[in-house]
């Protein structure tokens, strides 16, 4: 199997790689750049459709001309025909992306005019349950204008169901009318916060609705497509016998996840510590059960020498490797990650039953390429990006590092290949984890080898737990006797109840060892970029052994460096207020250069209040990309409990009416908790101030407000009702004040001399 990159010379002085050992690599990195492309440069173009589909003619028109001048032998009719041929694909894949943005037909719901009172359309995805709400996507086919009358519509609303009294959820292919009107979904609320408008979008989905009893109807069903419809009936069925027959409900949980993917029952707590261990791809079906589901498979139907050597029996082996494969794939839902190993198994399965060798590059560039036709989305996901870098690292690094040590015994040489596999993933992926997630796990070494071993037995041992389950209803069914399998099923269920809360404790036990994980970590997509190429010219560096690379990746370095303090100084240099957006609650930071003091009722520092994605999601993405260091914590203001814990530069004053007057860096903030009671003294006119932060809903009349107060903003921090928030929004700006609503707005924002 060709498993390395090959080089040739065609000078001396500059080895070469042999692309033609890897013919579909340089086309999957060309569409690639160009589904980037359109994303970066052409999305917002009205007429991309019409200028990609020239450039992919003109593209097309220069590689056929450069082809025919091969037959002369000119070195530069190679060198253009080359060029020419990626730069059609990646104009055609570029092409392909605009044709499949949804958001361009005249009829979407981005181009409705106001007015929509109601609308149709079915159910399209499986439904997530959340502890609020039931969560699904519905494909929208028309909508109710005003006037009563119904107009053609389509696109994609998230569609989240109160879980309440007569609320359920909504089979796939349910036929949907919904009484209301759907909103844009809104882009991050607080600065460096989760887009989760942006994530949506790569799944063409642009709205969403809150329903609740009695505002949305089921009209019927209809057939979309059977595969999908047999695939989570199945998943839900096997869910439930997990949930049976184990009796835990954490352990139930982390089952469900890693067996199926479903991760609606998964314990926060546990995902904190599987995530500080480097351990996450266990909680959800990836490559990794891909492997071990195909290993399986043809360790039982093909690891034999004589099962080898028979025709039929060799395609009757990839024939089984498929069906289950792609039945299991089916089953878990279809994950880029999935994708991923599904293909490239399925590839290697083929190569088998053909006798042929495959190379791991061209099949991952095959399989990147599949998932980009696909869905050229699947670019922009987190998963996909994972997963291809993952495997594309192992295949880079780790036959190196397994060549520095090669064990004669079995125990040594089998933990020696899990360290360098561990290790090559880590290499390859750690741009991506601290960019994505803010943090690098320390531990993920000792962690992946005690979990990886451990979670292919629980996922053999669930899959026994299933066979047993089906056996016994199977059997039942027919009149035989069910005790032994039922039995079976009882005491397998009981095991792995105990095997999958030791694993547990185990990943919750590093995850706490002492710098077990660095967080609060901040980096730019320049800086991620800066870092792959780091890695990248090091990694040629140690194969070429060639000065050049060297002097390549010490100059990104210095590159990078320069980036971080460039990004250091330019923070220490700012000072000033912000409101966060924090549903239903109140959070305020005093940024002063890498100093934040954020000030914050008690309930923000749960983490873990109902509603909220807590500090973590709503405040701490911000203060790392400022690279604010050391946080000084006061969960107790006046913006919150009580005012005895405010920090010595912030000057506080309880007001005779119960409010209170904050002052920090010449910054005055008036913080109305209560009925304004301020009276302007007549020798000095109304109260200076410079914010007026009103907290939960105060009754306050925009008069008398006036006559108090002389202040330039009336901030809304979003902790009253939604409503009641608006209507004074709009009382407040008619009278002239400036007003700011950050629970609609997001963070408000203001900097200080």
């Amino acid at each position: 199997m060709a498993r390395r990159f090959c080089f040739q010379s065609v000078h001396s002085k500059y080895p070469m790689i042999r692309w033609g050992l890897f013919p579909f690599v340089r086309p999957a990195v060309a569409a690639m750049v160009g589904i980037a492309g359109y994303e970066a440069f052409c999305r917002a173009w009205p007429s991309a459709v019409a200028s990609l589909s020239a450039l992919a003619v003109g593209a097309a028109v220069l590689w056929a001309a450069a082809a025919l001048g091969l037959g002369q032998g000119a070195r530069h009719s190679r060198t253009l025909s080359s060029g020419g041929l990626l730069l059609t694909i990646s104009a055609l894949a570029a092409l392909w992306a605009a044709v499949g943005d949804e958001s361009r037909d005249a009829r979407h719901l981005l181009h409705l005019a106001p007015g929509v009172r109601a609308w149709q359309g079915v159910v399209e995805e499986g439904t997530t349950r959340k502890a609020t709400y039931f969560g699904t996507t519905a494909r929208v086919w028309r909508v109710r204008r005003a006037d009563g009358r119904w107009q053609p519509a389509t696109g994609r609303v998230r569609l989240l169901i109160r879980r309440e009294a007569g609320t359920a959820p909504l089979p796939y292919g349910t036929v949907v009318l919904v009484n209301g009107a759907f909103e844009r979904i809104p882009p991050p609320p607080n600065p460096g916060q989760f887009d989760y408008a942006a994530y949506q979008r790569h799944r063409q989905t642009w709205h969403e609705q809150f329903v609740s009893a009695g505002r949305y109807v089921a009209v019927g069903r209809v057939a979309l497509n059977p595969v999908v419809g047999w695939s989570l009936r199945v998943a839900d069925n096997l869910a439930a016998r997990l949930h049976r027959y184990v009796p835990g409900p954490r352990e139930a949980g982390l089952l469900t996840a890693l067996v199926l993917g479903l991760t609606d029952d998964l314990d926060a707590d546990i995902k904190a510590a599987y995530g500080a261990t480097g351990t996450t791809h266990v909680l959800a079906v990836s490559g990794l059960h891909i492997a071990l589901v195909f290993g399986l498979v043809m360790y039982l139907l093909g690891g034999r020498e004589w099962a080898r050597r028979q025709p039929v029996w060799r395609w009757l082996t990839l024939a089984a490797v498929l069906l289950i494969c792609w039945g299991y794939a089916l089953i878990t839902g279809l994950s880029a990650s999935v994708l991923r190993a599904v293909v490239m198994a399925s590839l290697v399965a083929v190569g088998r039953a053909l006798g042929k060798r495959i190379s791991l590059y061209n099949t991952l560039a095959v399989a990147a390429l599949l998932l980009l036709m696909l869905d050229p989305h699947n670019l922009f996901n987190v998963g996909f990006q994972l997963s291809f870098l993952a495997v594309l690292s192992i295949g880079l690094i780790q036959p190196w590092l397994a060549r520095r040590w090669q064990p004669e015994a079995w125990v040594p040489r089998q933990v020696w290949a899990g360290v360098t596999v561990a290790v090559a993933a880590q290499a390859g992926t750690f741009p991506l984890t601290m960019f994505y997630f803010h943090q690098l796990p320390t531990q993920f070494l000792i962690a992946n080898l005690l979990a990886v071993p451990w979670s292919n037995g629980l996922l053999y041992a669930s899959f026994l737990l299933l066979g047993l389950s089906a056996a016994a209803d199977g059997l039942g069914a027919v009149g035989w006797p069910t005790d032994w399998p039922y039995a079976g099923a009882e005491w397998l269920g009981r095991a792995l109840e105990a095997a999958t809360a030791g694993l547990n404790y185990a990943m919750t036990a590093i995850g706490r060892l002492p710098g077990a994980v660095i967080t609060a970590i901040a980096l730019t997509p320049g800086q991620v970029v800066l870092l792959f190429g780091i890695l990248i010219t090091g990694l040629l560096w140690f194969r070429l052994a060639k000065r050049g690379w060297l002097l390549a990746a010490a100059a990104l370095t210095a590159l990078y460096v320069g980036a971080r303090i460039d990004m250091l100084m330019a923070t220490s240099r700012e000072r000033g207020l912000i409101v966060y957006a924090v549903r239903r609650h109140a959070a305020l930071g005093l940024l002063d250069g890498r100093r934040a003091t954020v000030l914050a009722d008690s309930a923000v520092w749960a983490d873990s209040a109902a509603g909220l994605s807590g500090l973590r999601g709503n405040l701490l993405p911000h203060l790392w990309n400022r690279a604010s260091a050391p946080l000084r914590w006061a969960p107790a203001l006046a913006v919150g409990d009580s005012l005895r814990s405010a920090p010595p530069d912030v000057a506080s004053r309880r007001l005779p009416d119960g409010n209170a007057l904050l002052s920090w860096r010449g910054l005055q903030l008036l913080v109305l908790t209560r009925p304004l009671g301020v009276r302007p003294v007549a020798d000095a006119g109304p109260l200076p101030v410079d914010v007026v932060l009103v907290r939960g809903r105060p009754r306050v009349a925009a008069s008398a407000l006036a006559r108090a107060v002389a202040c330039r903003w009336v901030v809304l921090d979003g902790s009253g009702p939604a409503g009641w928030a608006r209507y004074r929004v709009e009382e407040l700006r008619a009278a002239g004040f400036r007003c700011h609503d950050v629970g609609r707005e997001g963070a408000f924002i203001r900097r200080v001399q």
